[in-house]
């Protein structure tokens, strides 16, 4: 069933307060917040331009990876499944 995407898991978060305040900030940036479009791309921008992906800091490269998005959103440092998981928890809790 199509419900079971939508399911919130122990990585995609969603429900977590800045996420929530996060969803909530993309909503009032968007000119019609009834466009799902206009808010996948708001969601989609936000991930690739304000979470660092972690290859681009060598710092990062001895640390444990983040995979849970309200940790991504934190730590505002990824590697690529850590800021897909971000965005799917964004686009998930829009619903």
């Amino acid at each position: 069933e199509i419900l079971t995407f939508y399911s919130e898991t122990n990585l995609i978060d969603y429900s977590n307060s800045a996420i929530q305040a996060l969803i909530n900030k993309i909503k009032s940036a968007a000119k019609n917040q009834n466009d799902e479009i206009e808010l996948a791309k708001l969601a989609y921008e936000f991930v690739r331009d304000e979470i660092d992906h972690a290859m681009d800091d060598e710092s990062h490269l001895a640390k444990t990876p983040n995979l849970k998005a309200s940790q991504v959103l934190q730590e505002k440092n990824a590697f690529c499944f850590g800021k897909s998981v971000l965005l799917c928890a964004l686009l998930r809790g829009m619903n």
